[in-house]
């Protein structure tokens, strides 16, 4: 049976060392563009997803920044707009959601003007 030579000082060569460095320079450029390509294509979606007039659930989830657990509640208690064309599936409005999102504005306080105290009967 064969056996390797051990080396006895244990240390690589600096032209290994520099071969690993480059490697691992040259991955972190290959990185850095995956990530901006990843990047790139969520930009796209988000673009489909709003040229879209009508949504599926998970794109309803998406649009408003819920879970889809949340948005099961919201439809099963009737408390946001959505179809059943065929009894099943759900979908939804753009323009609708738009509305839905937008329907209670909560007003800034504005610093340094008082509010005008109740008058006391």
């Amino acid at each position: 049976m064969r056996t390797r030579k051990k080396d006895s000082t244990n240390e690589i060569s600096p032209q290994r060392i520099q071969h690993l460095e480059e490697t691992v320079e040259s991955l972190g450029k290959k990185i850095g563009q995956i990530d901006e390509i990843e990047n790139n294509i969520i930009k796209v979606a988000n673009s489909l997803l709003l040229s879209k007039e009508i949504l599926t659930s998970s794109e309803a989830c998406t649009f408003l920044g819920i879970s889809e657990s949340y948005l099961y509640k919201l439809t099963s208690s009737k408390l946001i707009p959505h179809y059943k064309p065929n009894g099943r599936l759900v979908y939804f409005n753009l323009e609708e959601l738009k509305k839905w999102a937008m329907r209670n504005p909560c007003m800034a306080k504005r610093i340094g003007l008082e509010q005008p105290k109740p008058a006391v009967l």
